[in-house]
C-alpha cells in the first residue's frame, strides 16, 4: 500500500548549509522531488539561506520550540538532533517522514522509496551499520572503533547493564530513517531520549536512543541494506567507471543510493575501487570535487524548472552511450577550434562520429580544420546561424589579444551576435577588465543563414548530438529547430548568457519535445536527453 503523503526532512545550522544545499541538488537530480515534499528544520540558518531554500522550492521550513524542557541553553542546531523523535509534531501534514542528515546526498531515489514503503508497512525503517564490505582486515579498525563508540554511548546514556546487553546489536544509522505517523516507535524513542539526556547531554544521544528503542522494544522495523545508505568513512567504496556511479566494492556492485559524509569523509579523500580494477583517492562530495552553485540564480522560477543537476562525468557517460549505440552524427554550432572548452571533442575522436561544425570566425575556422585533420567524415561550414539569412555584424575578441597575453585564455574565441549579454559588453568584469576588453575587441561582418536555409544548403537530415555555444544567441537558434522531426538523443546548449525568460522558454520547448532537462553543475549549460534514450541507458532518468 502507498502512503498518501511523504516528506523528506533534513536540518542544520548556517555552518552546514553548503551540505544541505548539495543534498537538495541531489534530491532534485535523482527525481525524488517528483514524488516527495522536502522539509527543513532551521537549526540556526541565516536569513539569506532561508530565502534560498524558499526560492528553491522547499515546502516546509520549521524552527520548533525545544521539545524537551531544560534544553533552552543549548545551541539551536541541537534541536535538529534531539528533535528527531518529535518529527510527527514538527511535520503534522505528512503520513510518512523520512530523515536524511544534511551531509548526506542521493545518487538515486531507491533508498527514499524503500524507506517510505518500509515505514508504511512496519511503522519504522532504519539502516543497520553492518555489511560484508566493512569486514576486510584493512577496515576493521574503523568498525571496531564504531562498536566501541556504540557501547560507550549506551553506557553513558543508559548504564553499563544496558550497554552489556545490547553491545552486539548492530548500530542503526542516525542519518537515514523513516517513520509512519502514529507508529509506536516514536513514543518509545522519545522516552529513551529523555532518559538518556538526564544522564548526559551530547550530540549522539538521538542515535543511541533510537538504536536502543528498536532493539529493546522489538517493534516491527524494516531494515534497509547498507548500499541504500553508505557511510563514507567506514570503508572503501566502489565506482562503476562505465556509468560514473558509486557502487558496492564487491560483486554484484549494487549502486549506492544515499551516501553519508560522516567524520573525515566530509573533507578528506577516501579510498575508491573502480570496477575496472583501479584504486583511487577521491572526495565523496556531491558533484565534481565538491562544486556547488545555485541553479535558482540562473533559472526563472527556480530549480523546479529542471529535472536535476548533471556533472561533467555524467555528460561524458551520455556521450559514451551514444557512441556505443553505433554510427552517430553531430551538429556543433559555435564550434570555435573544436578543442578548447569543447565537451564533445573526445567523443568525436573516440567514436569517429560524423557531423558538421559551424564556426563563422575565419581564424578559428581554419584552426578547427587543422585540429580535425584525419577526420574524413566531418564537414566545416563558415557561417553563423541567425534568425534570418544575410550579412550581419558580429562582435569578437581579436585572436591576437589572446596570443599576446593581453586578454586571458578564457576569452579565446569569444564572439557573439548579442555582445550586450556577455563579457564583450563588460558583464561580470571589473571596470579595468572592461576597458581592456573594449580595446581588444572589434566588429566584423559575417555571413549568416537561418536554420531552415542552413539545413537546405548543407543537406542536414538529422543528428544524434546537438551542441550550441553562441554566447547568448543560443535560444534564438534552438527555437528554429524542429526537435520532433530531427529528434537528437542529446542537446547541449549554453545558458550562462541567456536572460531568465529565454532559459525558461528553452526548458519548456525541450520538455514539450520529449526531453529531460539537466543544468550542468557549473551553471553554464543545459543538458537535455531524449526521454526514450535516457530511460534505456541511465537509471537516474
Amino acid at each position: 500500500m502507498t502512503p498518501r503523503k511523504a516528506v523528506v526532512v533534513s536540518g542544520c545550522n548556517s555552518d552546514y548549509f553548503h551540505y544541505l544545499r548539495d543534498l537538495l541538488h541531489s534530491f532534485f537530480a535523482c527525481g525524488a522531488a517528483r514524488k516527495y515534499d522536502f522539509g527543513v528544520i532551521d537549526g540556526g540558518l541565516l536569513p539569506e539561506q532561508l530565502d534560498w531554500l524558499r526560492h528553491f522550492g522547499v515546502h516546509s521550513i520549521v524552527r520548533p520550540d525545544w521539545p524537551i524542557s531544560g534544553m533552552e541553553g543549548q545551541p539551536e542546531w541541537y534541536k535538529v538532533c534531539i528533535g528527531r523523535p518529535f518529527f510527527p509534531d514538527f511535520f503534522p501534514a505528512w503520513d510518512v517522514i523520512v530523515y536524511l542528515d544534511s551531509d548526506t546526498w542521493l545518487q538515486n531515489c531507491d533508498a527514499v522509496d524503500a524507506a517510505v514503503e518500509g515505514a508504511w508497512r512496519d511503522g519504522f525503517a532504519a539502516c543497520p551499520m553492518t555489511d560484508r564490505s566493512l569486514w576486510p582486515l584493512r577496515v576493521q579498525t574503523n568498525v571496531v572503533l564504531s562498536m566501541q563508540w556504540h557501547m560507550g554511548c549506551l553506557d553513558a546514556y543508559f548504564g553499563p547493564a544496558i550497554a552489556q546487553q545490547f553491545q552486539l546489536h548492530p548500530i542503526l544509522s542516525g542519518s537515514l530513517f523513516a517513520g509512519r505517523r502514529g507508529a509506536p516507535h516514536w513514543g518509545v524513542w522519545q522516552r529513551l531520549l529523555v532518559e538518556g539526556l538526564r544522564r548526559k547531554i551530547h550530540y549522539d544521544v538521538d542515535q543511541a536512543s533510537m538504536t536502543l528503542a528498536i532493539h529493546q522494544s522489538q517493534l516491527p522495523t524494516h531494515f534497509l541494506p547498507l548500499n541504500y545508505h553508505w557511510i563514507g568513512h567506514l570503508g572503501p567504496i566502489g565506482l562503476d567507471t562505465r556509468t560514473a556511479t558509486y557502487v558496492e566494492p564487491y560483486l554484484p556492485h549494487q549502486p549506492i543510493s544515499s551516501l553519508s559524509l560522516a567524520a573525515h569523509s566530509k573533507t578528506e579523500p577516501v579510498l575508491v575501487r573502480t570496477t575496472d580494477g583501479r584504486t583511487l583517492s577521491k572526495l565523496l562530495r556531491y558533484g565534481q570535487q565538491g562544486k556547488r552553485f545555485s541553479i535558482g540564480a540562473i533559472l526563472a522560477g527556480g530549480q523546479q524548472n529542471v529535472d536535476g543537476i548533471a556533472s561533467a562525468r555524467f555528460r561524458d557517460a551520455v556521450f559514451d552511450a551514444i557512441g556505443m549505440d553505433g554510427a552517430s552524427r553531430f551538429l556543433h554550432i559555435g564550434a570555435m577550434d573544436g578543442v578548447s572548452f569543447d565537451p564533445m571533442y573526445a567523443a568525436i575522436r573516440r567514436y569517429g562520429w560524423s557531423g558538421t561544425f559551424v564556426e563563422p570566425m575565419p581564424e578559428y575556422h581554419e584552426r578547427l580544420r587543422q585540429n580535425m585533420a584525419g577526420q574524413t567524415n566531418v564537414n566545416f561550414v563558415q557561417i553563423a546561424i541567425a534568425e534570418t539569412s544575410g550579412r550581419r555584424p558580429m562582435r569578437r575578441v581579436r585572436p591576437q589579444a589572446i596570443e599576446s597575453g593581453r586578454l586571458p585564455q578564457w576569452a579565446a574565441g569569444l564572439s557573439s551576435l548579442t555582445p550586450e549579454r556577455n563579457a564583450l559588453s563588460g558583464k561580470s568584469l571589473t571596470a579595468e577588465q572592461h576597458q581592456r576588453m573594449q580595446e581588444e575587441s572589434e566588429t566584423v561582418e559575417v555571413d549568416c543563414l537561418s536554420f531552415a536555409d542552413f539545413e537546405a544548403a548543407h543537406g542536414i537530415e538529422g543528428f544524434d548530438v546537438l551542441l550550441i555555444d553562441t554566447e547568448g544567441y543560443d535560444w534564438k537558434i534552438l527555437s528554429q529547430i524542429d526537435l520532433r522531426r530531427l529528434a537528437p538523443k542529446c542537446i547541449h546548449i549554453g545558458i550562462l548568457h541567456l536572460p531568465p525568460d529565454e532559459t525558461a522558454l528553452a526548458i519548456t520547448l525541450l520538455r514539450d519535445a520529449g526531453y529531460a532537462c539537466y543544468a550542468m553543475e557549473d551553471g553554464n549549460d543545459l543538458l537535455a536527453i531524449r526521454n526514450d534514450f535516457g530511460s534505456a541507458h541511465f537509471r537516474m532518468l
